[in-house]
């Protein structure tokens, strides 16, 4: 009498492996993980842990006579106004030196089509009069490296 699965011996139950029998209970969601009573008991103990170390938390704030906090505010305040002088100082020279910039005209400005780089880059990367097989020969090294035996130059 096969059971539809071959290849596979049935092997009797060692104790303490497996599904051990006995009546399977089915859980709802809301009884999934630990219960109410655990839960409690574990918050009362860090409330606990917590009512035991006062220091912890937020420090307290120290109380500032009210000369202090006057001395305070004013230095506030002083601090603001000069930063804002100095964004406006800042903001002004920016605006001066877009307005120069604008009135110096396109003499002042770099040339919009770059012939020169062109006429660079053929000079660096083309050397002339040289043909092809100079080029490579002469970039050889930086082609093939570290092939040993299999490179198709050393063919």
């Amino acid at each position: 009498a096969e059971s539809g699965v071959r290849g596979k011996v049935a092997l009797g139950k060692v104790a303490g492996y497996g599904l051990q029998g006995g009546e399977a209970k089915v859980y709802a969601s809301h009884e999934l993980g630990p219960s109410a009573a655990q839960r409690a008991k574990v918050k009362a103990a860090a409330e606990a842990a917590s009512a035991s170390r006062p220091g912890r938390g937020k420090r307290p704030r120290s109380q500032l006579s009210e000369a202090e906090r006057s001395a305070r505010l004013a230095e506030m305040q002083t601090s603001a106004l000069e930063h804002e002088s100095h964004r406006r100082e800042l903001k002004a020279r920016h605006a001066t030196d877009k307005a120069r910039d604008a009135s110096d005209g396109p003499e002042k400005k770099p040339a919009q089509d770059p012939s020169f780089l062109r006429a660079m880059e053929r000079d660096v990367y083309t050397s002339g009069n040289i043909d092809m097989e100079e080029r490579v020969k002469r970039n050889r090294q930086n082609h093939q490296k570290n092939l040993g035996s299999d490179s198709f130059m050393r063919r």
